[in-house]
């Protein structure tokens, strides 16, 4: 009634009066009102079975859970159906999982706190609505990968897919940390109420101390609270893990402090003292200074208020101590260590007193944990008693102090004062940040008060170190707590599957595990469903099943022959085969090779050699400048097509094969071509748009249009042409570039040594192209300078000899994994030779980079000396060989050993094809 009286006051003052009509009173017993009491209040009073809608949750005298996370259910599912109209692809429904269904959820758990039950019902749920695009309870899913690891992270392998249980516990954790380190001595006493323990008047404060556990935390338990479960991941998983060095540092200090406290500590009843002598308190300074170090500045006003098994603690061998183990027997797990010790300073030493009536040898064994593990005990600190400022300038003159009031539970006194001389300031205040408003008003402009830190009569968060380490944890470190066993598995799960795709087809793997999780969905121009089909294909993540026959099989009507695994049903299936040939048209025309087109990769092997003849024709009237521009763009531009293309088949292959699955009617053989052209088409304009769109560089706009026009679909396309060179068409021959480089003094005068070699793979003869010893005199030449003047200079011959599809072999890594990999070296000395090279490489189509030691490029290594020790620059042609004397001959002796290890290496990957360099 007082609160009607009051509003009606407002109503007249503000013209805004309450709707009685829509208002309702509800009893908070649950039930109901008494017998004895009658409802005479002119608002309406809701039933005791009966909720309303208050803050966007149902609230009544008779909370029901299960009711409210039903509603809960409902709700979302209505939300999520339009949703799923629009919605493609499982990545896309994970995300909506993430940002629609999650939210509401911990909203509604924070009133709620939901069964294991209900946990584990909306978990299938939100798996439900991830593989089928439906929030209802799953009868059946059609899952393509464990729950595991499609919780794993994107750059893992998995899809992100929300984990409910893990978000529960991570938002009660947060919860009560917050309730621990930021509420009033009010919410503190209401917090201690809702605790869990036994029932009592007046229920003891409760002090939360941070824990480290490296086993995973357990699930929900029927019992359980927000309050109990923050408290439970607090305790796990509140705390960073111990540094390395810790357990052998306080190994090396246990025995004199053991040695110590067996010699002087003496019992007096409850009563010991301890004399610590000044010589022995220097003999911890180094644990103190890893402490200080890693850890911070140690508050010791907090360790009385410490849970004495979730400190870290180690024995004298430096292992985790275990308080069950350590004092079998005694009940101290779970005990605040003031419940069993308290001391006090002096100069001499420590007077300890035992709150509870156990035997000596346990509490002097405990004693010697306490000091060993943490010696600053053994100092006097002021700050048992103040509050630590964290102020500028550092020596400021200020000290505040809390205590308690003798009657009060929800105030304290806070003390400030500068120096004995001057009158001390007195308030009372709610809150640590009511102490810091005080104080930083007291302060003046003087001294900067930035924060204070926690108090154990103002917080719950035991605090025992500040300065290094954080006092309270995020939200994702209490989820990965809680997923560490199921991202483990997770993970084995992604392993194996990659291991299966090594097992089947090294080429494939090398391919696919060559491109990142995250590359994979960044494929420019490729819509949600390529990506998907990318990814499920790095996971092996397809059905071979035949709905024609029933059972495992492939339904393509052309394919007589069934071999298990993702080869046959991507590449060796006949449907697969003429889509893979379709693809192909155009970039055959272009200038790629057989044993290019026969591997299946991502990323283009190299930039096709018709490709530089159309840059040379169409750009023949812009400067050379303007040229090597382009074509330094050529190849970003053009791998971008090439991965629109590869995913876009990809994807036309299952396609086909799913719609045997459909009433839509089944994609026939020669159908499927013409569909995926026309794909291919689309798809090439969305990257050239796109492309278009990102950049502003005219060299890459002439770039894009070069490449864009090459690929044009034409109908009347022949399917092969004839290659630049004559010598692309021998199969049994093939080129190997030898190169080496290096500099007296590095930096110092230089020189490089080139060798072009033309090799017979059927008998391993040998026959010297072309040799070159150059010399460098410039004293800034250094070893990675000669060793890129020494590859450019024989893929520039190379280039003028119209000699394309060679091998390239240096014992340089750094340079053989630079130019390989497309990754440009940091130096800005060597960008503009690294440029150079990679444009003749993709021009002369380098088909293999492979890394001898300097012992197998004997005759590289040994051109380079030549250049260095003679000052002076020399080539030498097939017709000079016979006419060869010292030291020349010894350098082109060592060519064959070379040679031999070349095969031996190639042999063994498997990598040498006698079909390379066929059109």
């Amino acid at each position: 009634m007082l609160v009607l009286m009051i509003t009606d006051l407002f109503g007249e003052a503000s013209g805004l009066c309450l709707n009685r009509g829509k208002t309702i009173a509800i009893a908070l017993h649950r039930d109901g009102l008494t017998s004895d009491t009658t409802w005479v209040w002119p608002i309406q009073l809701q039933g005791v079975t009966q909720r309303c809608r208050y803050l966007g949750i149902q609230v009544g005298s008779r909370p029901d859970v299960m009711a409210m996370w039903h509603l809960a259910g409902k709700q979302l599912q209505v939300r999520l159906h339009l949703a799923s109209q629009k919605l493609l692809s499982t990545d896309q429904r994970s995300r909506v999982a993430a940002a629609v269904i999650i939210p509401k959820l911990l909203f509604i758990a924070r009133h709620a706190w939901p069964t294991t039950e209900i946990v584990a019902l909306f978990t299938d749920r939100i798996a439900a609505f991830i593989w089928g695009g439906t929030f209802d309870e799953p009868e059946s899913l059609k899952a393509w990968l464990a729950r595991d690891a499609t919780r794993l992270p994107r750059r893992e392998g998995g899809l992100a897919a929300p984990d409910l249980k893990a978000e529960l516990l991570a938002m009660a954790a947060t919860t009560v940390t917050r309730w621990a380190t930021t509420s009033t001595t009010t919410e503190l006493v209401v917090g201690d109420m809702l605790a869990p323990r036994l029932a009592m008047d007046q229920p003891p404060p409760v002090y939360i101390t941070p824990g480290h556990s490296p086993r995973p935390v357990d699930g929900f338990r029927e019992t359980q609270s927000l309050w109990s479960a923050g408290i439970m991941m607090i305790r796990a998983a509140g705390s960073a893990p111990p540094a390395d060095g810790h357990g052998a540092l306080v190994a090396e200090v246990y025995a004199s402090v053991h040695s110590l406290v067996q010699t002087r500590l003496k019992w007096n009843g409850n009563t010991a003292e301890i004399m610590i002598p000044v010589a022995f308190r220097e003999k911890t300074a180094a644990l103190r200074d890893f402490f200080h170090h890693h850890y911070g500045i140690f508050r010791s006003e907090w360790l009385p208020y410490a849970e004495l098994d979730r400190l870290p603690m180690y024995d004298a061998t430096g292992s985790r101590c275990h308080i069950g183990e350590a004092f079998p027997g005694m009940t101290w797990d779970g005990q605040q260590i003031q419940k069993l010790l308290t001391w006090t300073h002096h100069s001499w030493g420590l007077t300890i007193r035992s709150r509870q009536h156990s035997n000596e040898s346990a509490l002097q064994h405990l004693v010697v944990l306490l000091l060993a593990n943490y010696p600053t005990l053994m100092l006097r600190d002021r700050y048992e008693t103040e509050l630590r400022l964290s102020a500028d300038p550092v020596d400021h003159p200020i000290h505040a102090k809390v205590s308690s009031l003798a009657d009060e539970d929800t105030v304290r006194q806070l003390t400030i004062e500068v120096s004995a001389q001057e009158a001390a300031y007195e308030t009372t205040i709610a809150s640590r940040h009511a102490a810091l408003r005080e104080i930083t008003a007291y302060a003046g402009e003087e001294v900067r008060v930035h924060a204070i830190h926690p108090h154990p009569l103002l917080d719950r968060l035991v605090c025992l170190w500040a300065g290094k380490r954080r006092w309270k944890q995020p939200r994702h470190v209490y989820k990965t707590a809680s997923q560490l066993a199921a991202r483990a598995r997770g993970t084995r799960n992604i392993e194996r599957r990659m291991q299966d795709w090594k097992a089947e087809d090294e080429d494939i793997y090398r391919s696919i595990s060559s491109f990142s999780w995250l590359e994979l969905r960044r494929i420019t121009g490729s819509s949600v469903w390529g990506e998907q089909v990318l990814h499920r294909l790095k996971l092996r993540a397809f059905r071979q099943w035949d709905p024609t026959t029933g059972q495992p099989g492939c339904p393509i009507e052309e394919c007589h022959t069934f071999v298990p695994g993702l080869v046959h049903l991507f590449w060796k299936c006949p449907a697969a085969s003429t889509l893979w040939n379709t693809f192909h048209e155009a970039w055959r025309i272009q200038g790629l090779m057989v044993n290019e087109l026969s591997k299946f990769t991502i990323d283009l092997p190299n930039v096709p050699t018709e490709m530089w003849t159309r840059l040379d024709r169409a750009y023949a009237n812009v400067t050379q400048q303007e040229r090597n521009a382009i074509a330094a763009e050529i190849y970003d531009v053009i791998n971008a097509f090439w991965r629109i293309g590869t995913v876009t088949t990809l994807q036309a292959i299952w396609r086909r094969r799913c719609s045997y699955w459909t009433s839509a009617g089944i994609i026939t053989a020669d159908v499927a071509p013409a569909i995926l052209r026309g794909r291919l088409t689309n798809g090439y304009a969305t990257v050239r748009h796109h492309l278009f769109e990102q950049t502003d560089n005219l060299a890459c706009k002439r770039a894009i249009m070069l490449v864009s026009g090459a690929l044009a679909t034409d109908s009347n396309y022949p399917t092969q042409t004839v290659p630049r060179t004559l010598s692309s068409l021998n199969r049994t021959c093939t080129h190997v570039l030898f190169f080496d480089g290096g500099s007296r003094g590095n930096p110092g005068p230089g020189g490089s040594g080139t060798a072009l070699v033309e090799v017979n793979l059927e008998t391993r003869s040998t026959c010297i192209k072309w040799l070159a010893s150059v010399s460098y005199a410039a004293r800034s030449t250094t070893n990675n300078v000669a060793e890129y003047c020494g590859l450019l200079t024989g893929l520039r011959y190379a280039h003028r000899a119209h000699i394309s599809n060679i091998h390239v072999v240096g014992d340089s890594k750094l340079i053989l994994n630079q130019v390989s990999r497309r990754s440009p070296p940091r130096a800005a000395h060597l960008k503009g030779l690294y440029a150079q090279c990679r444009m003749l490489a993709d021009q002369v189509a380098v088909s293999t980079w492979t890394h001898h030691l300097r012992r197998f490029n004997k005759m590289a290594d040994g051109l380079a000396n030549i250049a260095m020790d003679r000052k002076t620059s020399t080539q030498i042609f097939p017709s000079d060989i016979t006419f060869l004397k010292e030291p020349w001959t010894t350098v082109s002796d060592s060519l064959q050993g070379d040679i031999e290890h070349w095969f031996d290496l190639k042999e063994g990957a498997g990598t040498l094809n006698p079909n390379e360099g066929v059109p």
